[in-house]
C-alpha cells in the first residue's frame, strides 16, 4: 500500500504552524485530517484542514464509553474529548469497560447511556465487530453512536473518528526509505515488535514500505529470552537502526549506551508516548510516529455536536499520521498528540 507523502508533508507543516508547548484548547485547529468517504478503512482517503465548530448551541449531552485509562493512548483520547467537550459547552460523561474483556459491560454501558436521556454515544469499542448489534438497535432508536480510536465494524455507525493504526508501521518505513533510497547502500533495521496481533499488524505495514527502498529488516530470532538489542548486534554486527514499539525502543536506548553503540545505532518509535517524546528531544531516540491521539478525541465530540445540530459533518476522519525528529519537535504542538504532564483522566464534565 502506498500513501501520499504530500498529505504528511502538509500536515506536518499545519502542526509546526501552532506552535509548540501547551496550546490552548481554541487553537488546536485547523489540523490535517484524512477524510474517507465510507465508514470502511480501505477506501480512497481524501486530505482537509478540520476545523471544529467554535460553540455548541445547547448545552447537549453526550455519553461516552472507552475500554480503560491504561497507557497514555488512553490519557491523550480522555484529555481530547474532555477539553473539547468544555470548549464547546457540552456536558460528558464517561464509563469505562474494564479492559478488552469486558464486552457485555460495554454494551450495557452503550444502553444506559440511551437510558439515563443521552443525545449521543461515543465508543471505543473493546471489539471490533461483536457490538454491531448494539450500535444498530440504539441508532435506529434515534441516537447517534459515533467511533471514536478503535475501529469498529459495524455498518449503522453514524460517524467515526479514527486511524489505521497499523500504518504507523508503513510511515516509519517511508522515513527510513527517504533516508535509504533504492540502489544506495543497505540499511539494516532491527526490528522490535511488540507481541500479538498488533505487533503483526506494524510489522506487514513496515515490510510493504521497506522493500521500496535499501531497507533491510533484521529479526530477533534469540529463542533464549536475553536482550534483544544484545542478539541482534551480535547477529548484524553493521544494522544501522533499531525500530521498535515504545517499550522496547525505550529499553533499546539503555542497552545500546551499555554496549557503546549508542553513537553508532540510531532508535525509532512507531508510536509517540512521553518517554519517547522526551528521548528525540535529547537526542536519544531519532524519530517516533504519532497518529495525534487527542486530536481523535476532539473531533469525535465536534462530529457529535454537529449530527446532533444538524450541521455539515464528515462521515470518517482521521489525523494524518506523520514524524516526530529534531527537526520538528521544538515547533509542532505537544498537546495535540499527548496529554498534558500531571494530566489526571477525568470522568465527568458537567
Amino acid at each position: 500500500m502506498r500513501f501520499s507523502t504530500k498529505a504528511v508533508n502538509f500536515a506536518i507543516a499545519m502542526a509546526v504552524g501552532l506552535g509548540g508547548g501547551s496550546a490552548v484548547a481554541e487553537d488546536w485547529y485547523p489540523y490535517t485530517v484524512d477524510v474517507w468517504p465510507r465508514l470502511e478503512m480501505r477506501t480512497p482517503r481524501t486530505h482537509l484542514a478540520y476545523v471544529p465548530l467554535f460553540k455548541a448551541e445547547k448545552k447537549w449531552d453526550l455519553c461516552a464509553t472507552l475500554p480503560h485509562f491504561n497507557g497514555e493512548f488512553w490519557h491523550a483520547i480522555d484529555y481530547g474529548m474532555v477539553d473539547e467537550a468544555r470548549r464547546l459547552g457540552v456536558s460528558l460523561r464517561i464509563s469505562l469497560a474494564g479492559g478488552y474483556e469486558g464486552l457485555v459491560l460495554q454494551a450495557r454501558q452503550m444502553r444506559d447511556c440511551v437510558a439515563s436521556g443521552a443525545d449521543a454515544v461515543i465508543v471505543a469499542g473493546v471489539s471490533y465487530d461483536q457490538l454491531d448489534d448494539v450500535v444498530k438497535e440504539i441508532v435506529e432508536g434515534g441516537t447517534p453512536v459515533i467511533n471514536v480510536a478503535n475501529d469498529m465494524l459495524a455498518e449503522t455507525l453514524t460517524a467515526k473518528s479514527s486511524v489505521s493504526f497499523g500504518e504507523r508501521g508503513w510511515y516509519l518505513a517511508e522515513y527510513l526509505v527517504k533516508k535509504h533510497p533504492e540502489g544506495g547502500e543497505v540499511a539494516m533495521v532491527g526490528w522490535l515488535p511488540e507481541g500479538g496481533m498488533a505487533g503483526w499488524v506494524f510489522t506487514q505495514h513496515f515490510e510493504d514500505e521497506a522493500k521500496h527502498g535499501a531497507v533491510e529488516m533484521v529479526l530477533n530470532e534469540d529463542e533464549d529470552g536475553g536482550d534483544p538489542v544484545e542478539w541482534l548486534l551480535g547477529a548484524a554486527p553493521d544494522i544501522k537502526y533499531i525500530a521498535a514499539d515504545p517499550v522496547n525502543a525505550m529499553a533499546a536506548t539503555d542497552s545500546l549506551f551499555n554496549a557503546a553503540k549508542e553513537t553508532e545505532v540510531m532508535v525509532l518509535s512507531y508510536d509517540l508516548t512521553d518517554q519517547v517524546y522526551e528521548g528525540i528531544r535529547n537526542g536519544t531516540i531519532l524519530a517516533a510516529i504519532t497518529d495525534s491521539s487527542v486530536i481523535q478525541g476532539r473531533i469525535a465530540i465536534d462530529q457529535a455536536v454537529r449530527i446532533l445540530e444538524g450541521k455539515p459533518y464528515k462521515l470518517h476522519v482521521g489525523p494524518v499520521h506523520f514524524i516526530v525528529d529534531r527537526s520538528n519537535i521544538s515547533h509542532i504542538d505537544r498537546d495535540a498528540m499527548l496529554a498534558p504532564k500531571g494530566f489526571e483522566p477525568v470522568l465527568n464534565v458537567d
